[in-house]
């Protein structure tokens, strides 16, 4: 296991080790503690009081207001690499050269402004590609989305083939890029290393961003909002992550286990998710889907731990 993480690691020439930095001026316009040094406090003991603070405010550091430039954009997908290695440099050169030729289509993407601000412009206009399922996939059946987020540092094509496999299921998709990913990469990055960095407060207000991206994503899934963006009709909505959340945002339907092993402890197990999606493609019926919704429970539903499930 060393040896192979060893060499996951060491393969990439492009890392690029940068020195420990607090970060305080990323998080200043929320927290006051941010804004000036505390004699009574090091650094590290401040930092701690400022993520308390976060976390007693957690509502108002992950509130936002609604984007209202939700849009598509046509355009070529492009691989937008993480690394330099000879081979992944002559896939991303093949892509233009078809792009540039038209041997591959062009794909939607939803564009809007994140409702947190950084000091990059490119990354503060979020993008996800819109996946939509075919209408003959979906015969029988609610209209359902999932938004996925791939790992950390992916390239602009990684899980994307998750995409297509709930296309088949008549389940459409918003593969969304997180912060300082491929397309909102800054240009003096060759990897999306500000998403997660030495730099602390950076990273605590990418992994903000994330949350209110993928959030106003599903804004533009919701009924409420379909009838005012270019979105399909209505959708139940997930997000898809090693840890689903098990309380939905209010007034959503959601379903987060479209995925889910029956024990989530099995999830590394690469064997059994194979295993999974093999049994999946064979009996759709088979892939367990927990549902919560936002109306109360009822009596004999209060008194069980257990959301209902569809």
């Amino acid at each position: 296991m060393y040896s192979w993480e060893t060499a996951l690691t060491t393969r990439d020439t492009n890392r690029i080790v940068r020195p420990l930095e607090w970060g305080f001026d990323w998080l200043e316009d929320f927290s006051p503690l941010a804004l000036a040094a505390n004699p009574h406090l090091s650094d590290y003991d401040r930092m701690i009081a400022v993520n308390r603070d976060i976390v007693v405010r957690a509502d108002e550091f992950f509130g936002y207001e609604t984007p209202t430039d939700f849009r598509l954009e046509r355009r070529h997908p492009q691989l937008y690499p993480t690394n330099v290695r000879p081979e992944t440099l002559q896939e991303d050169a093949e892509l233009r050269r078809q792009a540039e030729t038209g041997e591959i289509e062009a794909a939607d993407f939803l564009r809007f402004t994140s409702p947190i601000r950084t000091r990059y412009p490119e990354n503060d206009i979020v993008n996800a590609r819109w996946y939509p399922a075919h209408p003959d996939s979906q015969k029988g059946k609610p209209k359902q989305a999932i938004i996925v987020m791939p790992q950390w540092n992916a390239d602009a094509f990684s899980h994307n083939a998750l995409c297509t496999l709930f296309n088949s299921f008549g389940i459409s998709c918003l593969r969304l890029s997180k912060p300082y990913h491929d397309v909102r990469r800054p240009a003096e990055l060759e990897r999306s290393d500000y998403a997660v960095s030495s730099n602390v407060g950076r990273t605590t207000e990418a992994c903000r961003q994330a949350v209110v991206d993928i959030r106003s994503c599903v804004d533009w899934l919701e009924p409420a909002s379909a009838a005012a963006t270019p979105s399909s009709p209505p959708h139940s909505t997930s997000a898809f992550r090693s840890a689903p959340s098990t309380t939905p945002p209010p007034g959503l339907e959601t379903s987060s286990g479209l995925a889910k092993a029956p024990d989530t402890s099995a999830l590394p197990s690469s064997r059994l998710a194979s295993r999974m999606i093999r049994s999946a493609r064979s009996s759709p019926s088979s892939v367990p889907c927990p549902t919560w919704t936002a109306s109360p429970p009822s009596p004999s539903e209060s008194s069980s731990s257990t959301p209902p499930t569809t």
